[in-house]
């Protein structure tokens, strides 16, 4: 899993277009909750830099299945019970780690 090199405890959360089975397909969205980061020590990460994150986790799925569209929302695990935008989505946890 391509995210694990960056956050080695999270859940992944597709949405969107990939969802609907009527839908031609489109970009590939996705939601990171990050799970309990004061624990992962190894995590050199200041969450007002996620943007750099969520470019990093980007690449390295994008080497790993192509050139591909994706939107990616990394959210801590306390923002994302706040978030409208994710309370609100249509969602299925594809990965927990």
């Amino acid at each position: 899993m391509a995210i694990k090199v960056f956050v080695p405890h999270f859940d992944l959360y597709l949405h969107g277009s990939r969802l609907d089975v009527n839908s031609l397909g489109g970009d590939i969205d996705l939601f990171v909750v990050v799970k309990d980061i004061s624990s992962d020590l190894d995590l050199d990460l200041d969450l007002d830099l996620d943007l750099q994150l969520q470019l990093k986790i980007v690449v390295e799925i994008k080497k790993r299945i192509g050139d591909r569209r994706i939107d990616l929302l990394v959210l801590k695990n306390s923002e994302a019970h706040n978030h409208s935008f994710f309370q609100n989505s249509y969602k299925v946890l594809i990965y927990s780690v």
